[in-house]
């Protein structure tokens, strides 16, 4: 064997060994942060009388049961792309009564402009300057949204605080979606208090 095809086969194994070695640590620190947020979620079903359920082996799992009379689910979701775009989702819902076909969208990262327009230009004149910048509201009946931020400071300043990406009612469905794993018990309850305010707010209209 002559010496240049030596050094080729060393430095070939050394890069396979390399590569196997990220590999597998990339492996075991995703494990390691899956198994991290089932066992927080497993911690936050028992303390509020919920059921944990694994979804499957390498998902973070899923919450259920009944929060606040209402039928509710907790889980998340990781969008695929490249590892620049690709984002996790939190993502608590609950079922609603909506007999009436109402529909309520407050979303983040929007135009003042399309959220003046949703309020008949006087937007600003129902929420502060920083609702805004930061959310899109879109209601039908378009009334609905103006009354319920303008009627109730509280809750706006919850959403306002909460940056959820989105809060939605439609159909039979109300859901509260934040980007990033939530696995903090303190924000995970803001969550389901939140989205079940917001779905109780929006019934009473």
């Amino acid at each position: 064997m002559s010496s240049t095809l030596f050094i080729l086969i060393i430095v070939f194994g050394s890069f396979l060994c390399l590569f196997t070695l990220i590999v597998i640590g990339l492996a075991y620190t995703a494990t390691r942060g899956i198994s991290k947020g089932r066992d927080a979620w497993k911690q936050f079903a028992a303390k509020y009388g919920l059921t944990f359920q694994q979804s499957s082996p390498l998902g973070y799992g899923i919450v259920t049961g009944q929060y606040q009379g209402r039928n509710v689910n907790l889980q998340a979701y990781t969008t695929t792309g490249t590892q620049r775009s690709r984002h996790t989702w939190t993502v608590v819902s609950l079922t609603v009564n909506n007999p009436k076909g109402i529909s309520v969208s407050i979303k983040a990262n929007a135009g003042i402009s399309e959220i003046e327009k949703g309020f008949g230009g006087q937007g600003s004149s129902i929420s502060n300057e920083e609702f805004l910048r930061k959310f899109v509201v879109q209601s039908n009946p378009p009334g609905l949204a103006e009354s319920m931020l303008k009627n109730d400071p509280n809750l706006r300043q919850r959403i306002l605080e909460a940056t959820p990406s989105e809060l939605v009612y439609k159909d039979q469905n109300a859901a509260y979606e934040a980007m990033g794993l939530r696995l903090d018990t303190g924000q995970l309850e803001e969550m389901f208090r939140l989205i079940s305010d917001f779905a109780d707010v929006v019934e009473k209209g």
